[in-house]
């Protein structure tokens, strides 16, 4: 018994596949979590000038400000200026989870230091995120590590 292909037969299957293969793309995409990783992703969207703001203030003071990584110890370690006395917010923020964020209070001591432990964090990247105040003025910074 010979089988004869017909061009009908072609678009036939072509179709078929066609069919099967958006049936797969929309049980597919039904699986996956599209939410949003902040609850309040839009309201700080609309403060994004205000955290420019802040930031370009931060640069302004120069080299006296910054975070470091101390890997060995496993602890982050916050710098500000002596005469400073920042209060504020240190946020540890996980992009791919926010279940696993952080926040600590500013808490500097007299040398301009504030150490934060890091060792129990999930690896991965991170963004350290920190918002103060101090002389009548607001300050932020944020600097992207990797644990």
């Amino acid at each position: 018994m010979k089988i004869q292909f017909h061009w009908g037969t072609g678009i036939a299957l072509v179709f078929a596949l066609f069919v099967f293969s958006l049936v797969f793309a929309v049980i597919k995409s039904t699986t996956i979590d599209h939410s949003l990783v902040r609850d309040d992703y839009y309201k700080e969207d609309v403060h994004y000038q205000e955290k420019k703001d802040k930031m370009a203030r931060t640069r302004q003071l120069g080299e006296a400000v910054g975070i470091q990584y101390l890997k060995d110890q496993g602890l982050l370690m916050l710098y500000f200026p002596r005469s400073m006395e920042p209060e504020g917010e240190v946020q540890l923020y996980r992009a791919s989870d926010a279940s696993l964020d952080r926040r600590f209070p500013l808490e500097v001591d007299s040398s301009g230091i504030q150490l934060v432990p890091v060792r129990s964090l999930q690896a991965g990247s991170w963004t350290v995120k920190v918002d103060w105040k101090a002389h009548g003025q607001a300050y932020y910074m944020e600097k992207n590590i990797y644990f």
